[in-house]
């Protein structure tokens, strides 16, 4: 075996054997320019022919290619100019070669287009055969891959410098294959110091494909310009005909119909012939709730690859966004992105496509710079350079004490808002401070999770000691073990988070949480099974314990007493729990950890089991425990997006009070879309429950296509919605105290309607009422946030 300074040396000559190789590449750079004005030609596509290479130039109309000694035939093209073809010759020992390149502009004389028994325009002409054509070039793409260079800068619009605020970059590849297979694989990535590196996940992401009939955007589902029933949304003007790659194309303007739909509007660039689409340049119409957002617009550029199969060769999508917020600046986004090495119909790799959309290597961040060297990546331009020294120098620099302790105090203030494990407060405990940590990286594939703290007002520490273990390296395979001895609120099927609990128990004694004491420790595995199913097995072994009532305290009439707390059977449980749960929202694999990518549609599905074994297992208590979950975001029928939230749970035997079924009345200072919001302060539990809710968001389109003055242009949108639930005991121990609890055995339900997007942030307000006999809450009126697109 070879020891270590004597491998290092052989990995260093090896190193610089590479490295010596790369040298003698040279490094091509110039500007594009107009030939008759000399102005910068920006994002002019740069591609090397007979190669599979491809660049772009950036907004000052400078490019850089890498290319080791041989001949060459660059094209450099743009829309509305000659494209220009200069043979390079890279010798032997070159290490840069400067090439400016002047474009001349192009405008030619439209060609006949055959007649039709209709009178359309020449724009609705050329349309109609993109789209007769449409199944044909679709038919062409079965399986791609592709190179890619990424970058995105946001700018702080609220001063008069256009200061830039974060530039991040990423080099990527890219596999796609029918019908919707997509994978992603981020190679390197850099940022400017202001961003943490593994926040910076910028993709291509789904390529748009205007050639289809509808192109998803968020939860948007847009008719295509070249959709079969494109003339019902869609007027078409043919504003001229220029040059690409030396082939005439037809620019024509889109003009939605209605501002009702969510449409594109801009150009789009017909290929002559062959009836592709060549590139557009679109906005989005009055359809899309865009009221934070404007100046939205997206670029397509593309050129022809193998068996004349036109594909995307730049993408920019920018737009400016201004929160209304006083503390937050006006900002504005640019993205980019150059695509090339395409490569068709290749089988790919079985492994290629799993259940990660998003991966990112583990040496993405290892700094190499001749991943960024000889990469085909857009220079920066003058701004941007700047902006990296300046952004990268403040943040090395050394912080003033004033500024430490401001930093230092917002960071604990929304820590604690965020992390109960740190701060929180509740009627048993009072106040509770803590400290915690996650040491991740000590060992490999080892996660230890410490927790320590005291309560105030029940006058204990608790703690919490946990293991996580991953043997393979796959994240979703998890081996772990915790002890604690800590208070444990129930859990509920609306699940209100912990942290506003806090606040509104501190405020006005507002908390629909119930407590108990828990000491003991519990065995735990996540296994992968089918795509995104995992199977959850958990072996629990706690003594636990009835709390009461410690505090009377909030800001609020502090004289008034909280809510009881109910008690629960104590005892020591034994139990063995087996979940399998699904979720269809995509994942990324961040350097090996697993995280899910928000999606506005998906289905979270879960069901399990919880049993005592008394004969086996030594247990005060004998139990059977079932439910069933399903949350489901959807469009419907090009009338907005549905929400579905469903619970089933059903026990049996001597069930203890701590593992009956409660619907809380959750939500405190907020309402939720999927919450029950009439119930007052009452929860309702038992040993079956059945619960239901369903709420539709039709958007603003129903103000908009009532065509009455004032009302059509409400900036609001308009949900409705609805749900019921039941809650029953049967066959329980006779000794429960069932006082404490309220059930309903005949249906509880209630509906009303939400109006949303209302300015300054995005307030959606709930009008609900009771339509069941049960002594809550006739008619409610609250509120939450419905930022952007909603949950």
């Amino acid at each position: 075996m070879l020891d270590f300074s004597l491998r290092s040396i052989i990995a260093a000559l090896i190193l610089g054997f590479i490295l010596g190789d790369q040298i003698k590449a040279a490094v091509i750079s110039g500007q594009i320019t107009d030939y008759e004005t000399t102005q910068p030609i920006p994002h002019a596509t740069v591609r090397v022919l007979d190669t599979d290479l491809a660049s772009a130039a950036n907004d000052d109309g400078r490019f850089r290619l890498k290319l080791p000694a041989g001949k060459y035939r660059v094209k450099f093209s743009q829309i509305a100019h000659y494209s220009e073809i200069i043979d390079l010759t890279v010798a032997e020992g070159d290490s840069a070669l400067r090439c400016d390149v002047p474009l001349r502009p192009s405008v030619v004389i439209l060609k006949g287009i055959k007649a039709y028994s209709r009178a359309y325009d020449p724009g609705q002409r050329i349309i109609l055969e993109a789209i007769k054509r449409k199944k044909e070039i679709l038919n062409k793409l079965q399986a791609y891959s592709f190179e890619a260079y990424t970058r995105l800068v946001v700018t702080d619009q609220s001063k008069d410098t256009n200061r830039i605020m974060i530039i991040t970059e990423t080099q990527l590849q890219g596999f796609w294959e029918k019908p919707e297979q997509y994978k992603e694989i981020i190679t390197s990535r850099r940022q400017t110091a202001n961003m943490k590196p593994e926040y910076n996940m910028v993709t291509v992401g789904q390529i748009l494909n205007f050639n289809q009939s509808r192109i998803e955007l968020d939860r948007y589902s847009v008719v295509s310009p070249t959709a079969e029933d494109a003339f019902d949304y869609y007027n078409y003007y043919l504003l001229d005909t220029f040059v690409l790659d030396n082939r005439p194309v037809f620019r024509l303007e889109i003009e939605p119909k209605s501002q009702a739909h969510p449409l594109f509007v801009g150009t789009i660039d017909i290929i002559d012939s062959t009836f592709e689409v060549g590139g557009v340049e679109v906005g989005l119409n009055e359809g899309f709730d865009t009221r934070y957002v404007s100046d939205v617009k997206y670029i397509q550029v593309c050129a022809p690859f193998e068996n004349g199969i036109w594909m995307p060769v730049e993408i920019r999508f920018g737009a400016k966004i201004d929160l209304k917020i006083p503390i937050l600046p006006r900002m504005a986004f640019d993205y980019a992105a150059t695509l090339s090495r395409y490569h068709f119909d290749r089988t790919m790799p079985p492994e290629t496509f799993d259940e990660y959309a998003i991966e990112v290597a583990e040496s993405a961040d290892s700094g190499d710079s001749t991943a960024w060297l000889n990469g085909f990546v857009v220079p920066l331009t003058v701004s941007e350079v700047e902006g990296y020294r300046y952004i990268d120098s403040v943040e090395n620099a050394p912080k003033p004490f004033w500024k430490k302790a401001v930093m230092a105090t917002l960071g604990l203030y929304m820590v604690t808002l965020t992390n109960p494990e740190l701060f929180h407060y509740n009627r048993v405990e009072g106040a509770f401070l803590g400290i915690g940590n996650k040491w991740d990286g000590s060992i490999k594939n080892l996660e230890i999770l410490t927790e320590l703290g005291w309560a105030f007002k029940h006058e204990d520490w608790q703690h919490r000691l946990g293991l996580n273990y991953n043997p393979t390296g796959d994240d979703r395979l998890w081996l772990g073990a915790e002890y604690h001895d800590k208070i444990t609120a129930r859990p509920t099927l609306s699940d209100a988070p912990v942290a506003l609990a806090t606040l509104t128990s501190l405020y006005e004694k507002y908390d629909p949480f119930d407590y108990y004491l828990e000491e003991g420790f519990n065995i735990r595995a996540r296994l992968p099974l089918a795509g995104k199913t995992d199977l959850h097995l958990q072996y629990n072994d706690y003594l636990q314990y009835s709390l009461v009532n410690r505090t009377r305290y909030s800001f609020v009439d502090p004289a008034v007493e909280h809510r009881p707390n109910p008690p629960i059977s104590d005892g020591r449980l034994r139990s063995l729990i087996a979940e399998i749960s699904y979720d269809s929202r995509p994942l990324a694999k961040n350097k090996g950890r697993r995280e899910i990518l928000q999606s506005p549609f998906y289905t979270r599905f879960g069901a399990g089991v919880e049993q005592t074994f008394p004969d086996y297992l030594d247990s005060d208590f004998n139990f059977r425990r079932y439910y069933i979950s399903l949350k489901h975001n959807q469009r419907l029928w090009g009338l907005g997006v549905t929400k579905i939230d469903f619970y089933a749970g059903y026990a049996d035997r001597a069930v203890p009070p701590q593992k009956f079924f409660t619907i809380d009345f959750g939500g405190g200072l907020t309402q939720s879309d999927t919450y029950f919001k009439t119930l007052g302060e009452n929860n309702f539990t038992g040993n079956r429950v059945f619960s239901g809710y369903l709420y539709h968001d039709f958007g603003r389109a129903p103000f908009a296509l009532s065509g009455l003055p004032l009302i059509k242009d409400l900036p609001v949108s308009l949900g409705v919605y609805g749900g019921a639930f039941y809650t029953r005991f049967k066959d329980i121990d006779p000794g429960v105290q069932r006082d404490y609890y309220k059930t309903a055995s005949d249906w509880y339900t209630e509906a009303g309607f939400a109006l949303g997007k209302i300015p300054p942030l995005d307030f959606k307000f709930y009008f609900t009422w009771r339509l069941s006999a049960h002594e809550t809450e006739d008619f409610v009126f609250g509120w939450g946030l419905d930022w952007f697109f909603g949950e």
